[in-house]
């Protein structure tokens, strides 16, 4: 009998059993912690600094202020939905800029409006379009939204300022946002007509 054979074997099946176990971990593991930190609590949590959008999130449709209580997540916005491996690799570089923004930035001296102005880089459409998938069903909407849907159909590969859905959803996600901010740095006024979304 061929001991050095019996070795080989025995050594190859220790390694392919081990690389599966370890496949399996990484695999659920992995799972698992991307689940974990794309709830919304999580995102709360690193974002406590970020009481405007925390609170007009609250208020908004998206946030469960609706018949149903239905949440979306953060991170249905707020990352890209194309495909698995840009999901990741944004979610990825997210976390290091919220983690070093949370250190270094004071919170108070935060330009919210300018962040505001350029929401477009902050909301991915694949994330809107994962849910409201039939903004081109012209009987589920408005003549004027069904124009400006088309609109978008039509400019949204653009080379050059194409449209986006925040570009005009200005305010999706976060109600009451102009409010919310302005009362930050202002005396309160009292009631606002709703955000124009």
């Amino acid at each position: 009998m061929n001991f050095d054979f019996l070795k080989s074997k025995k050594v190859l099946l220790t390694v392919a059993g081990a690389s599966i176990v370890l496949g399996l971990i990484f695999t659920f593991g992995g799972h698992a912690a991307i689940k974990a930190t794309s709830d919304d609590k999580f995102c709360v949590s690193c974002h406590s600094w970020m009481d405007p959008m925390v609170e007009s999130y609250s208020h908004d449709t998206h946030g469960g202020n609706n018949p149903h209580g239905i949440k979306t997540k953060c991170v249905s916005c707020h990352l890209p939905h194309d495909s698995l491996a840009n999901y990741l690799f944004k979610k990825g570089v997210n976390g290091i800029v919220e983690v070093t923004s949370v250190i270094v930035n004071d919170p108070k001296e935060m330009d919210w409006q300018a962040h505001r102005e350029k929401r477009e880089s902050y909301v991915f459409d694949s994330g809107c379009m994962s849910c409201h998938s039939n903004i081109e069903e012209t009987e589920s909407q408005s003549a004027a939204a069904s124009r400006m849907h088309n609109l978008y159909t039509k400019y949204k590969d653009a080379d050059k300022d194409p449209l986006r859905c925040a570009s005009c959803h200005k305010n999706v996600g976060h109600k009451k946002l102009s409010k919310i901010l302005y009362d930050r740095t202002h005396e309160p006024v009292g009631e606002w007509e709703d955000d124009i979304k």
